[in-house]
């Protein structure tokens, strides 16, 4: 089973300034409830909620199964979603995706310069991989602050490359520049 330990959320406001907040479970307790909680008390009621792909949605309806007290709020909050892979997949091809509309191969094509290369921790398998190292002891004391920070800036990356895909394609749409 999949254990949501970490999300990461960029609010762009209509005077187009962005804030970055973000939950990293400690390791030391299921942190399935405060990740869900926590979710829902950063992202509010209203407004769009950008993300790529289905594992979000398919993940958050797997929590309200196991939280039926939270599910309403869960539901309320899928309804709210845009699935940019969706409009990437209809609406935009470059070759250099190469056949391949992950993130990963989308974000460098549509902002240049942008990537995941400077990352400790690149993608989401390493990522769960370091947080299951750090649930299970493997993580040495004087290690932890750096794993921490590499998870946090990884999923920090994941969400503000959202944020700069969804950008690049309302500015396509707006100039019909590709």
């Amino acid at each position: 089973e999949v254990i949501a330990f970490q999300w990461s959320c960029h609010t762009l406001d209509s005077d187009g300034k962005l804030e970055h907040t973000d939950y990293l479970a400690s390791g030391e307790v299921d942190p399935r409830r405060e990740f869900v909680e926590s979710l829902l008390r950063a992202v509010g009621t209203s407004g769009s909620v950008l993300v790529y792909s289905s594992y979000e949605q398919t993940t958050l309806r797997r929590l309200a199964v196991q939280f039926p007290d939270l599910e309403r709020q869960i539901n309320d909050l899928i309804s709210r979603f845009v699935d940019l892979l969706s409009l990437v997949k209809d609406n935009y091809y470059h070759p250099a995706f190469r056949g391949s509309f992950s993130i990963k191969r989308v974000l460098p094509v549509m902002v240049p310069g942008y990537d995941y290369s400077d990352l400790a921790i690149g993608e989401g398998e390493t990522a769960s991989a370091a947080f299951v190292d750090i649930v299970e002891g493997r993580v040495d004391d004087d290690e932890l602050d750096h794993v921490l920070f590499d998870l946090l800036e990884y999923c920090k990356r994941d969400t503000e490359a959202m944020v700069r895909i969804w950008q690049r394609l309302q500015a396509i749409a707006m100039d019909g520049d590709s």
